[in-house]
């Protein structure tokens, strides 16, 4: 993990009449560089002994830490216990304000159980499920979990908890995305199929041009579904990495899954196919939000590998071939971040507590790099004890990254903030924030233009102001020569209905900039943003946002709204 210093933060004020005198306009500000001088590169350690228990009681003199071979010295040093979480007690909201501060002072280590029904067959979606509801009626007390469902989309099943009764009914809820779906894995028929349709075109002596374009065909079509699948696996990662990066403790992310499509380093013994720049990204936001990962096969808890392979598609060689490569790609997962992998078993609720027990019991290590250049490039870690019988799981690397270009913000074809805030989502909060969900008053007149981009929404509507109080520290602001500090940010509004449909959207870029004294001030009551939406009648779910355009953190807070109660106050 790579760990800046990040200001501790008091709850802020809320207060909706006192506004904040920074400009926010569209107009063109340099924004400068922010820049760190100084890396502190976090390591988390689990040591366990042959049997696989935990090894307590070491020193920090026991441990070795070299990055591209050269010997670092250990700055800071902690050993963890599996230390529980704690509760933090809010004031009272006022009424319509939401918040998205976090409710819990974290355990030294968290878990998330990840469905991956993306990357896995229906019928085995249903036995992970099975085995999943199995293991949380022996999980041990306290252990704070939260489980997530990967499908066309990330989705959030159940937050971190220790209550997890109605989990089996919140996974079979469609709209939490929980329930089987259809898989983009190619199932055993349908390759059966395919290799069919070759075998008969070669006994039919058909001609090799003829196969050989239908070969290339099925080799292009299974290249763009695996390309797909790769994409959303990553945009997946990259968004839990956000969730939990504010999370300060290291956490177990237990993926189970068909099929491993990714890796996150250089080198690897995996095939990636995906951009290299989109995987080390995730890789940097994984490494920097402390995720080891935990993959489990569902493949394995079907049955023992010697399976009659008579009924699926291929030679037993090409089957054993298949499996084998699933598993390097598990254990090289496992082995870039930290985890361990669990397959060929049918006990996947025992992998689950293995996972969880193993995972809370580590040791921190950070040191500042001797190399500090931000090149770019690929740092090998390697961690040492003086007894070889000890096994040693750890993250074994991390990207030295460049600063972003200025404009890098301004050339980005996709809207960071979308997929973070979309229905099902998590709260974020790498950017902490109040907001106040009111009806405007008074209402605007019925042809009064619409706010929002759904410029066709017909009456009745209730137009709502939306008021942000945001932690500015959380902004990314750097300083120029006249002490100005500047930022760029986006927010954005969603409205859903029951059934997830987007209702309306109302989305802003402003470019900030702010003289000293009212940048000192504005950190007493939080940075203040005010936009407005119009929705209609009904059961409506609004998504808020804001988005920081120079350090790419964001913050997310979902309202539940009853309009036409609402409307009606």
């Amino acid at each position: 993990m790579i760990r800046y210093p990040r200001v501790a933060l008091l709850l802020f004020c809320f207060a909706i009449t006192v506004r904040a005198q920074q400009p926010l306009s569209g107009s063109s500000v340099q924004v400068p560089t922010i820049k760190v001088e100084t890396r502190v590169v976090v390591v988390d350690v689990v040591v366990t002994d042959k049997q696989g228990q935990a090894i307590p009681g070491l020193r920090k003199n026991s441990f070795q830490i070299t990055e591209d071979g050269a010997p670092q010295t250990i700055s800071s040093f902690e050993e963890h216990q599996g230390a529980a979480a704690t509760e933090i007690k809010l004031p009272p909201m006022p009424p319509n304000v939401f918040t998205n501060f976090p409710t819990t002072r974290s355990a030294d280590s968290v878990n998330i159980l990840l469905l991956d029904l993306l990357n896995t067959q229906p019928q085995n979606q249903a036995f992970v499920r099975l085995q999943l509801a199995k293991y949380l009626t022996e999980v041990q007390p306290g252990t704070r979990l939260a489980v997530f469902a990967l499908g066309s989309q990330l989705r959030l099943v159940r937050g971190f908890t220790t209550d997890f009764s109605g989990l089996s009914a919140a996974l079979d809820d469609k709209n939490l995305g929980g329930n089987p779906e259809e898989s983009r894995v190619p199932s055993q028929s349908l390759q059966a199929t395919e290799n069919l349709i070759v075998h008969q075109m070669r006994n039919s002596q058909a001609a090799p041009s003829a196969i050989a374009a239908v070969e290339q065909y099925q080799s292009d079509q299974a290249g763009a579904m695996a390309f797909s699948r790769t994409d959303l696996t990553l945009q997946a990662f990259q968004q839990l990495a956000r969730y939990l990066s504010g999370i300060p403790a290291r956490k177990n992310l237990i993926w189970f899954s068909d099929n491993f499509p990714i890796s996150f380093f250089p080198d690897s013994r995996m095939k990636v196919l995906r951009n290299q720049e989109r995987v080390q990204k995730t890789s940097d936001q994984l490494t920097a939000a402390q995720v080891a990962i935990y993959p489990v096969s569902a493949l394995g808890v079907l049955g023992d590998p010697t399976f009659d392979v008579s009924k699926l598609a291929g030679t037993r060689e090409q089957l054993e071939a298949r499996l084998s490569s699933n598993q390097i790609a598990m254990e090289t997962i496992a082995e870039e971040t930290g985890g361990r992998a669990f397959y060929n078993t049918n006990a996947l609720n025992d992998a689950v507590r293995d996972a969880v027990n193993t995972g809370s019991h580590y040791y921190t290590l950070a040191y500042s790099p001797a190399n500090s250049k931000n090149d770019g490039k690929f740092r090998r870690i390697q961690v040492r004890l003086p007894d070889d019988g000890y096994k040693l799981s750890y993250r074994h690397g991390y990207y030295a990254d460049r600063p972003l270009p200025e404009s890098a913000s301004e050339e980005a074809t996709e809207d960071p903030l979308m997929p973070l805030i979309g229905l099902g989502m998590p709260n974020f909060d790498q950017i902490l924030y109040k907001v106040q969900v009111a009806p405007k008053n008074p209402q605007p007149a019925p042809n009064a233009p619409r706010a929002g981009t759904n410029t066709e929404l017909k009456p009745p509507f209730t137009r709502y102001d939306v008021v942000f109080a945001v932690a500015l520290p959380d902004i990314a602001m750097g300083a120029d020569s006249a002490g100005v500090r500047h930022g760029h940010i986006e927010v954005m509004l969603i409205a859903f209905d029951h059934d997830g449909n987007i209702l309306n959207i109302v989305k802003k870029r402003s470019k900030l900039a702010m003289e000293p004294k009212v940048y000192t001030a504005t950190q007493a009551v939080g940075m203040q943003v005010r936009e407005e939406i119009d929705v209609p009648p009904g059961e409506v779910y609004l998504r808020t946002g804001i988005y920081d355009l120079n350090s790419g953190n964001c913050g997310t807070v979902g309202v539940p709204l009853n309009v036409t109660q609402i409307g009606k106050k």
